[in-house]
């Protein structure tokens, strides 16, 4: 189920004295077309004396870009699920209304059960969700959180309790993401010429990654060592990846090849191997010469 994407509630808080809510992920992370699993803790720690209205839980996915040439923020998935309200029968985490409808509670509110009572969740993740990112320090970041909510009526003060969690979603693999991982550099007035490919056009992490590498040097210069770095770069959506109007890129990490191998005049051939690809990354990078 969706609902179109809304702002905290201005009497939301993490924290109250008689109630507590606690998200808990079944993985440290999800691929993107499956679902997102977990838990929600209830704990209420006063017996019938507080008011406990609708239950839920929400996956909130964002897109921020925060610069000094764009800045917007966006909600692109909206879901939520519900356990308690509009309609539904009273959950465990409540006692039944009395028959004299005495409680001092809004008509929509029951009766709170001392105890913790535990919600099990599950909510299908679009097979097109982009991964979870965050580039530049924070600049650019995609996001997806579970939040889940209870309203509370306590003492004639409503308020909703709610927990946020953070989830790593990876982007799903197509086959039409692969592609030729090749890129040409020239210099010195085109008597230096470099060309790279990534063999079989993606890398994983951590595995190896194998970049086959033809350099020619017509010039009276001597090529020197090797740096490889890997990359990942935003680029905005319709615009060409060769001439984007902003550019925003993270550096994953640099490998430095050095030797007789890497030193030439001459026209030479090198097949360069990354001996551990960062675990961290979670996405397909390009790669860099220098």
């Amino acid at each position: 189920m969706s609902v179109p994407g809304r702002l905290e509630a201005m009497n939301a808080s993490p924290t109250h004295s008689k109630l507590r809510v606690r998200i808990t992920l079944s993985a440290p992370w999800f691929v993107a077309g499956g679902d997102i699993t977990g838990k929600m803790e209830v704990e209420c720690r006063a017996d019938r004396m507080i008011g406990v209205g609708s239950i839920m839980v929400e996956l909130i996915a964002t897109e921020e870009l925060v610069s000094k040439a764009h800045s917007a923020t966006s909600c692109f998935i909206h879901f939520h699920q519900l356990f308690q309200g509009q309609g539904l029968p009273p959950s465990n985490a409540v006692h039944s209304r009395s028959v004299s409808g005495t409680d001092p509670f809004p008509m929509s509110y029951f009766p709170g059960r001392k105890g913790i009572t535990t919600f099990f969740f599950r909510m299908k993740i679009p097979p097109i969700s982009p991964g979870s990112v965050s580039l530049g320090g924070g600049v650019a970041k995609v996001r997806y959180q579970i939040r889940g909510s209870v309203e509370v009526s306590w003492r004639g003060a409503n308020k909703i309790v709610t927990d946020t969690k953070e989830a790593v979603i990876v982007e799903t693999w197509r086959d039409d993401d692969r592609h030729d991982a090749q890129n040409i550099i020239l210099g010195e007035g085109g008597k230096f010429w470099a060309q790279g490919t990534l063999l079989r056009g993606y890398a994983v992490a951590g595995e190896t990654a194998a970049v086959d590498l033809h350099i020619k040097n017509h010039t009276a210069k001597k090529t020197s060592n090797l740096s490889l770095s890997l990359v990942r770069v935003l680029v905005p959506p319709d615009e060409s990846p060769s001439s984007p109007s902003f550019k925003l890129s993270d550096t994953v990490f640099t490998e430095t090849f050095k030797g007789p191998d890497m030193s030439s005049g001459r026209p030479a051939k090198a097949l360069l191997n990354w001996s551990s690809m960062s675990r961290r990354m979670r996405q397909v990078f390009a790669v860099e010469k220098d």
